[in-house]
């Protein structure tokens, strides 16, 4: 029998883990953003026109809290639904649109989606900065928070 020699070089296995997982981790991360963000636009879609509770509302986790410009106590999910159902009675017509939109991915199953939102209609309650926290659970993205303030000109 005759003695074959030959070498290879391997590859550390820590450089393959890191190598796959951070494409893996990339591409997750990158899922997350586009599917916050839609949730989001889907939320802030939700108030034009005429007010859409149950558009809104879909949009939110069960357990979710809502500061609004600072007025205590916090809103909940209960609060929320009650407050979304009268606002078509108000007769807002917002026609609402992002800007300065910021995405911070905290792990696999939370995020923050903060922006800036502008009425094209120029109501002064259709301005300002909102903050989202969503949670993923049972395979689905929900805001479990939201902190609304108005934007001040400073100038």
């Amino acid at each position: 029998m005759e003695n074959y020699s030959y070498s290879r070089k391997l590859i550390n296995p820590l450089v393959l883990f890191l190598l796959f997982s951070t494409n893996s981790c990339n591409t997750n991360t990158e899922d997350i953003k586009s599917n916050v963000l839609n949730l989001a636009e889907e939320w802030l879609s939700s108030w034009n026109g005429n007010v859409d509770p149950e558009k809104m509302m879909s949009t939110y986790h069960h357990d979710m809290k809502y500061v609004w410009r600072g007025v205590s106590p916090l809103g909940n999910y209960e609060s929320s639904r009650k407050a979304s159902e009268s606002m078509p009675s108000l007769g807002t017509n917002y026609q609402l649109t992002m800007s300065n939109i910021d995405i911070t991915v905290i792990d696999q199953n939370n995020a923050i989606v903060f922006f800036h939102f502008d009425d094209k209609n120029g109501s002064p309650y259709g301005k300002g900065a909102a903050s989202l926290v969503m949670t993923k659970r049972d395979n689905e993205w929900k805001i479990i928070y939201v902190h609304e303030s108005t934007i001040e000109n400073h100038g």
